[in-house]
C-alpha cells in the first residue's frame, strides 16, 4: 500500500476542506452584514463579493480534500497525454 505524503500546506489532512469552507462562509457574512445591516457597503457589492467568496471557498476546498499531485494521478492507472484511439 503506497501512502500519499502530506505537504505542509495541509493537503490531506481531514478538516482543512471543512476550515476551508467555514472562512469562505465568515468572509461572505462579513459582507453581508456590512452592506445589509450596517450600510457600509453597497447592497449588489456585498451580494457579490459573498457569493465569490462561497464559490471560491468551494473551489478550494475540492481541491484540498481531493489534492491534484500529478504523481497520485498517474500512480492510479491515468495516462495523461494519450488519446483513445493510442489505447
Amino acid at each position: 500500500m503506497r501512502l500519499r505524503p502530506r505537504s505542509a500546506c495541509g493537503r490531506g489532512q481531514p478538516w482543512a476542506a471543512g476550515v476551508v469552507v467555514l472562512l469562505g462562509v465568515s468572509i461572505a457574512a462579513t459582507w453581508l452584514v456590512e452592506g445589509f445591516v450596517l450600510g457600509i457597503v453597497a447592497y449588489l457589492h456585498a451580494l457579490l463579493v459573498a457569493v465569490l467568496a462561497i464559490v471560491v471557498a468551494l473551489v478550494i476546498a475540492a481541491y484540498v480534500k481531493n489534492g491534484s499531485n500529478k504523481s497520485d494521478w498517474r500512480a492510479h492507472g491515468g495516462d495523461r497525454g494519450t488519446d483513445l484511439a493510442d489505447r
